[in-house]
């Protein structure tokens, strides 16, 4: 789960540093970031170039870090790295003096940094899904104000001013010519999120080990899930205990949420009248992490009650094969709507990393029992299936929506996918087929074939171009093709 740390902060507080980290330790073992994608797992495999790797028993014997000492590669470190193009207080990543700070009433010392950063995007996009076909230039700006008051002290203001509840800016060649207008100066995220013990230090003594608890209160981003149970963002309050040590784990996390404005229900509409109450726990095992969640969302005039549930297991099997089963169910307490609804969805995932190459193999699947909803989605988030494949994964970016159905009801599917890394991974290519059957009708079938490419350019920069083609029964074949261009700032 993610409760204000957004995906966006963390790329730019914690990017460089993670760059400058990874060359220092060169050679000394996989470093590697916990995501859902499985790309971000092949970083480990071996390269071309390098021996045959052991096969699966083999590789159970082998230690998990080589012995072998490399020292420091400074040599790799470049001379000057890119900081923040605005900011104020101690210099973001450069050499210098730190601060002593000030104590505030609670005995707490603050050193206050300031800076900002976010990310432009801005695409040209096609799309025929057989009931429509739309062309359009549209935009998209996430610009975020950190305030840094102590290494686990912050605050977060962040703008979209380029879109608004699924409507962005820019100009449509088709259908209705014209101008579109988004412009706005809501505030997309505005949250406090720091440790107990860090904001009261006098605590620690006298409470001992339960302090060491994190808290956010105020708008934000919260995933749970893979984003099939939640995926939103939120007016919540936050309380996590982490290093729990149950169950036999090696480690456990406890979050208990509670969020009372700014929701979306499972139809990606807004209903500010709901509440949502979340207990949402993780357990690390040796080579499992399990995570286990339930949540309630009160109903509004909108939207009845709902009760939604989920677990799921992520696996990794000698370090070539990377695998995640998930079972989240919903149900609707008082009264069935497109908000809330009683259903169940499964979902697999399998990754393989071939041998010698940095690539990925994947095979996800999905089964949807009834009318699977989800606690809460956003107005780009699209549906809960975004999680199978690029064929099933919204843009977050104008109206190209993706080329197969995303919703989960009474539907099963498939896509399998090859991911490709070229010149040094500032390249990758996708290639995806999938389908998607409903499972009480004997029409209605999709399948799907698609691509996408992206490639860095210089810094801060990533291109990218996509195309889909698919085959439905009932209406006219649909088809789609973008290009966008990223900017990381």
């Amino acid at each position: 789960m993610v409760t204000g740390r957004s995906r966006d902060r963390n790329r730019a507080r914690c990017g460089a540093l993670g760059a400058v980290l990874a060359v220092l330790l060169a050679g000394s073992g996989p470093v590697r970031a916990e995501q859902e994608l499985s790309a971000a797992r092949a970083f480990d495999a071996a390269g071309p170039g390098d021996p045959q790797p052991p096969g699966p028993i083999e590789r159970w014997k082998e230690p998990r870090f080589s012995d072998e000492v490399y020292g420091l590669q400074v040599d790799l470190v470049p001379e000057t790295i890119p900081g923040p193009y605005l900011s104020a207080g101690p210099p973001f990543f450069h050499p210098g003096q730190i601060t002593e700070g000030f104590e505030i009433p609670t005995g707490a010392i603050w050193q206050p940094q300031f800076f900002v950063f976010g990310t432009f995007q801005t695409g040209v996009q096609t799309f025929d899904d057989g009931e429509q076909d739309v062309s359009q230039w549209v935009n998209r700006l996430d610009v975020y104000a950190n305030l840094n008051l102590s290494p686990t002290e912050r605050v977060l203001l962040g703008f979209r001013p380029l879109d608004e509840d699924g409507e962005f800016s820019g100009f449509q060649f088709n259908p209705d010519e014209g101008g579109l207008d988004a412009l706005n100066g809501r505030v997309r995220t505005f949250f406090f999120e720091g440790k107990i013990s860090s904001l009261f230090p006098n605590l620690e003594r006298r409470f001992g080990n339960w302090t060491n608890a994190y808290y956010s209160i105020g708008r934000q981003e919260l995933v749970v899930q893979g984003g099939q149970m939640i995926d939103d963002t939120i007016d919540l309050i936050g309380l996590t205990r982490p290093t729990i040590f149950a169950l036999g784990g090696n480690r456990a996390t406890v979050r208990t949420v509670f969020g009372w404005n700014y929701l979306n229900r499972g139809d990606n509409q807004r209903q500010d009248a709901s509440m949502l109450l979340g207990l949402f726990g993780t357990i690390n095992y040796t080579d499992t992490i399990v995570d286990l969640d339930a949540a309630v969302v009160t109903g509004s005039q909108e939207g009845g009650t709902g009760l939604y549930v989920g677990g799921s297991a992520r696996q990794t099997f000698g370090e070539w094969l990377h695998s995640t089963f998930r079972a989240n169910g919903s149900a609707a307490l008082d009264r069935s709507s497109d908000a809330v609804n009683t259903g169940l969805l499964l979902f697999a995932e399998l990754a393989v990393n071939p041998r010698r190459t940095r690539n990925v193999l994947y095979l996800n699947g999905f089964w949807g029992f009834q009318h699977f909803t989800s606690a809460a989605r956003d107005f780009d988030a699209g549906g809960p299936l975004g999680q199978t494949g690029i064929l099933f994964a919204a843009t977050g970016l104008g109206d190209f929506g993706p080329a197969l159905d995303d919703s989960a009801v009474r539907s099963i599917g498939t896509a399998l996918g090859y991911q490709m890394f070229f010149a040094a991974l500032r390249q990758q290519l996708v290639l995806e087929a999938g389908t998607r059957l409903r499972t009480t009708s004997p029409t209605g079938a999709q399948g799907a074939v698609g691509f996408q490419w992206e490639q860095a350019l210089l810094q801060n920069f990533v291109w990218t171009v996509g195309g889909s083609y698919t085959v439905q029964e009932s209406i006219s074949n649909g088809w789609g093709l973008r290009s966008a261009l990223t900017v990381q700032f």
